[in-house]
């Protein structure tokens, strides 16, 4: 009866593996899955971070056009309306926080929260934008733009920093306290 089960070659051999031959099978994919899945996660997590420079990056040039279109002063904060600016953004929703004299435009997309004109040390500042991943109530990390168009990356874990590129110190953030990076 045994034998009916048995599949075997010419010769006389049986065919399959052992129960230890595919332990040391599965051990192997476990292995190469447990180094893998965490490298696939820092690579789509830089992709992402790459979106929202490339949207900051966008924003600014908006902004910089409209200023220079509204006569050339960007110190003037008077960009009130996502519309403003010629950009399409893909938001999810759009929105305002803050006072109607310094209100801060809000963004919402897939990955990241985004703002125009954040507030600097006197007030709101024209090239200030931000990219808060996921969202801007509990951001893991936060990218920024400098007025030359830097970006930079802000988070209370240095490491979320370091996955996306971003390695050389920059000083902490002057709102939150928190360490970025370039």
């Amino acid at each position: 009866m045994a034998k009916i089960y048995q599949k075997s070659f010419p010769g006389g051999k049986n065919a399959g593996f052992t129960l230890i031959e595919l332990l040391v099978v599965v051990l192997i994919i476990g292995i190469l899955a447990a180094v893998a899945v965490p490298q696939y996660q820092k690579a789509v997590e830089k992709s992402r971070a790459a979106q929202g420079i490339q949207m900051l990056g966008s924003i600014y040039e908006a902004q910089k056009l409209w200023y220079l279109q509204m006569g050339g002063n960007i110190n003037n904060s008077g960009v009130n309306e996502w519309e403003d600016l010629s950009i399409d953004l893909p938001c999810n929703s759009k929105g305002t926080s803050g006072p109607a004299d310094n209100h801060v435009l809000t963004c919402n997309s897939n990955f990241f929260t985004y703002t125009l004109g954040g507030t600097g040390g006197g007030g709101r500042v024209w090239y200030q934008n931000w990219a808060f991943h996921p969202n801007a109530v509990t951001p893991d990390y936060v990218l920024g733009t400098e007025e030359d168009k830097t970006f930079f990356c802000c988070s209370s874990e240095a490491q979320k920093c370091r996955n996306i590129g971003m390695t050389k110190p920059r000083g902490k953030d002057y709102a939150s306290g928190v360490p970025c990076y370039y």
